[in-house]
């Protein structure tokens, strides 16, 4: 969904050249995946991408832009000096979706892997289908050294997509997501054939807010869409071992998070993927700072209050769970997503 690393390159006049060197503590299967996904062509020309951002509204918005200090720093910045890194301050929220609903929603031409739904989920009802709600702050944003601005967003993820066809690698459909205003992030987002829904947030650049008043450690995070209340969401943690968040396991985060995004629907686009690779065990996501389960209420006006085309009706969970979570990350943008065939999460 980003396009930070070639922006960076664009600003350093500097030839970027992927393969990079990895340091232990990464498992050696991870250092293999990087360095061979790393040299992978990318299917859009960025640089002629940012060029079609206006200078005057990309200075604007490098004056103005603020960073959010509730949030340690990228630990991965200088081990993977020369690629697109940084931070992703987000709650996961899963929502049960009537599975016939997520169908009518995810191209008719992408199969839905049950199977692989249920190996990491298991017990999750057959009529329902893990829509995954996203709301993050991105921090911490490094390429070769040079930085750029946080941001909010609020993905919608329709995991565990067959898009090669082939029964087993595994992708996550992106129809469209709220961001803040970031020429940036809009233009990078358009680029994968999303919405890029521009909101407004509350609180802006907090992913973990608490409720005012509140006793029990509740937090909140609202999304207003030209003026209008469009998603509206607070989130009670639940205390538990690390491994064992709320109701469902650790391991389908990890996997959902790790599996590579897309946005094309038709023949009309050009499909690519976005990979980011997350990491759970770094100081970020180990320790004190272990995720953590949390019961959520959502609510999504429908629209056009929203501006979610793909949810027309909107709504509304009480109870459902999910997951509080930091994580550090890698991102390869605008890949061809074949070359991504036999992805599956190899455990970081």
């Amino acid at each position: 969904m980003q396009i930070f690393v070639s922006f960076s390159c664009l600003l350093l006049s500097i030839s970027c050249s992927w393969a990079t060197a990895v340091e232990p503590p990464f498992p050696q299967s991870i250092v293999e995946m990087i360095n061979e996904r790393s040299v992978l062509p990318s299917l859009i020309n960025t640089t002629l991408l940012l060029a079609s951002i206006p200078p005057a509204t990309l200075d604007a918005f490098l004056a103005t832009a603020q960073n959010t200090n509730n949030t340690l720093p990228n630990p991965i910045a200088t081990t993977f000096f020369n690629l697109t890194t940084g931070i992703i301050n987000e709650t996961l929220t899963v929502l049960p979706l009537d599975y016939a609903t997520a169908r009518r929603i995810i191209p008719s031409q992408y199969g839905i892997l049950t199977k692989s739904i249920h190996a990491v989920l298991p017990g999750f009802p057959a009529d329902q289908y893990p829509l995954v709600l996203s709301t993050q702050i991105d921090h911490g944003l490094s390429t070769y050294g040079f930085a750029t601005p946080d941001f909010t967003s609020v993905h919608f993820r329709f995991p565990f997509i067959d898009l090669l066809g082939d029964g087993y690698s595994t992708f996550s459909y992106e129809p469209g997501i709220y961001v803040s205003n970031d020429p940036i992030a809009i233009a990078g987002t358009l680029a994968y054939a999303e919405e890029a829904i521009v909101a407004t947030f509350n609180p802006p650049l907090d992913p973990y807010a608490a409720v005012p008043g509140s006793r029990n450690g509740e937090l909140y995070f609202d999304v207003l869409f030209k003026g209008n209340p469009a998603l509206n969401a607070t989130f009670r943690p639940q205390w538990g071992i690390y491994g064992e968040v709320g109701d469902y396991p650790l391991d389908f985060y990890t996997n959902l998070t790790n599996q590579p995004t897309f946005g094309c629907a038709n023949s009309s686009c050009l499909l690519t993927c976005d990979n980011q690779i997350r990491f759970y065990h770094t100081n970020l996501t180990t320790g004190k700072y272990a995720p953590q389960g949390v019961s959520a209420s959502i609510s999504i006006a429908p629209s056009p209050n929203s501006g979610l085309s793909f949810l027309p009706n909107g709504v509304e969970f009480v109870g459902a769970k999910g997951v509080k979570v930091a994580q550090a990350f890698l991102e390869l943008n605008y890949l061809d997503c074949k070359d991504l065939k036999g992805n599956t999460y190899l455990g970081v």
